[in-house]
């Protein structure tokens, strides 16, 4: 995507990873962002469906910031 200035602006960072639920709680604490509306966590014992494919994390304003893309194995 551009930026305003014409130059490159970076939108959000993806990162793979084999167990997506615990990475982008990790990253939501330390960075005190919050998920997209519908990536947040399941009630205890439900179907966590999202969290086995893909999240994505904003800050509190609503910009994206990272998302998190879940795999089997990592090179």
């Amino acid at each position: 995507m551009t930026g305003t200035d014409g130059g490159i602006r970076l939108c959000q960072v993806v990162l793979d990873c084999t167990d997506a639920r615990a990475l982008a709680e990790f990253y939501r604490s330390l960075l005190d962002l919050v998920y997209r509306p519908g990536d947040e966590p399941p009630q205890a014992g439900a179907d966590d469906e999202r969290g086995r494919d893909w999240l994505v994390l904003r800050t509190r304003d609503g910009a994206p910031q990272l998302a998190f893309q879940q795999v089997e194995t990592l090179p």
